[in-house]
């Protein structure tokens, strides 16, 4: 096998503080990284020492050249950018597929040169392309367009189950954006040697329907338990509060009133926002920080004495997260503290978890949510437990070294 050169494509730069660029890093971590080129196109960058080079094309330049026929794009060098940015989450709001709808066409269609990215392809000279693939049918076709004209295998990550989702009720805009988006699968399918996905559950769905070669490979982490835990420090979440997380929050603040009145939840998120913080004021138990760099918030993380993931039990929210692995898991199982899931049973990860309650204390009703709740802070023999038979779950399935070289070699073997 030779040593792949990567070209990544993929809406956000390589970063650890934001979700996909943290996970493209761990697909990416046993590629060097002068064998590392980046494409983008969020108005954002990446972080130093993530790629050899990288190449950003924003929505708003490519507005621009749908009318003057001009799309330069910007070279940046990861090898000297130092400052770290933190990217807003957005699209959990209501959405306007209209909109969706109109940025496809601005990208698909319209005047622009090329040959400035063309030229940076070229000098970097990639022997595949690794795609992070979302929901927006113009970067499927981009791809495609870049895996024809240089003749390069495209292999895909994604963690999303996007091409079974259903229009949204009477939404025509909705219903034309997911015919667009099977058109434009299907036809990067063809370019497609190797699909690597997030769990079982989402690569049975792209076998059952592309007949491609699939691997399921759970997100990757680093294996850094803390030395010593902080028995008496508060609870811990870092994440987003939306899609209707914040709702679950409050099932676990109520039952933490009752079991251990003193303690307090230390919730960063940075996607808080005035609905969010009316429904949460009444709940003092919860104490709202911004979202803060990386380094920061492993530091906070570093002192709890017991750290939360929750989703939301809404069935408005199901379609959204009945296939996905939240990236924060292996984090939180590889952090060395007892850690405690509330979710629904059909959840993509609940499964796995509900398979090791050795490792994670994992409660699907408010029922179990009160009995581990009061073990995960109370029983130290439990705490314990799943404080080491976590960290030999991470060993097992989400280690870094072990999962990059498994990636490594399908990323190396892709040939047209």
């Amino acid at each position: 096998m030779t040593e792949p050169r990567v070209l990544v494509i993929s809406n956000t730069a390589l970063k650890t503080t934001n979700a996909n660029g943290q996970v493209l890093l761990g697909v990416l971590s046993q590629i060097p990284v002068e064998n590392r080129a980046s494409f983008f196109i969020q108005n954002t960058i990446p972080e130093k020492g993530t790629s050899q080079t990288a190449f950003r094309l924003t929505d708003v330049e490519r507005l621009h050249s749908y009318f003057n026929g001009k799309a330069l794009g910007t070279v940046l060098n990861p090898a000297q950018e130092t400052t770290e940015t933190k990217d807003v989450q957005t699209g959990h709001g209501k959405e306007s597929f209209f909109r969706h709808l109109v940025r496809d066409r601005v990208w698909n269609h319209g005047k622009w040169d090329p040959s400035p990215l063309y030229h940076w392809i070229l000098e970097f000279r990639p022997t595949v392309i690794l795609f992070m693939s979302g929901r927006s049918p113009f970067m499927f076709n981009f791809v495609y367009d870049i895996s024809l004209h240089f003749g390069l295998p495209v292999v895909i990550y994604t963690g999303e189950d996007e091409y079974w989702h259903k229009p949204k009720f009477l939404n025509l805009w909705d219903a034309i954006l997911r015919h667009k988006l099977h058109k434009a699968t299907k036809r990067l399918n063809q370019r497609v040697r190797h699909y690597i996905v997030s769990n079982d559950k989402i690569a049975k769905l792209f076998k059952d329907t592309f007949y491609l070669p699939v691997t399921a490979i759970m997100p990757s982490t680093e294996i850094k338990p803390v030395s010593k835990i902080n028995s008496t420090g508060s609870l811990f979440y870092g994440g987003n509060l939306k899609p209707g997380r914040y709702q679950s929050l409050k099932d676990i603040s109520l039952a933490l009133s009752k079991i251990a009145p003193e303690k307090v939840i230390d919730v960063y998120s940075n996607d808080v926002d005035d609905k969010i913080r009316r429904y949460l004021a009444p709940l003092k138990n919860i104490v709202l920080h911004n979202a803060v760099p990386r380094k920061e918030l492993n530091e906070a993380r570093s002192q709890a004495c017991l750290l939360l993931h929750f989703e939301s039990f809404s069935s408005k929210i199901k379609p959204m997260i009945q296939n996905a692995f939240s990236t924060k898991i292996p984090d939180c199982l590889g952090s060395g503290i007892p850690f405690l899931v509330y979710a629904p049973k059909y959840c993509g990860f609940s499964s796995y978890l509900s398979a090791h309650p050795e490792a994670v204390a994992y409660a699907s009703n408010q029922n179990d949510l009160n009995v581990l709740l009061k073990q995960a802070l109370f029983d130290e023999k439990y705490r314990a437990g799943l404080v080491s038979n976590s960290l030999v779950l991470v060993k097992e399935n989400h280690d870094l070294i072990r999962n990059g070289l498994i990636q490594k070699q399908i990323l190396g073997e892709a040939k047209l």
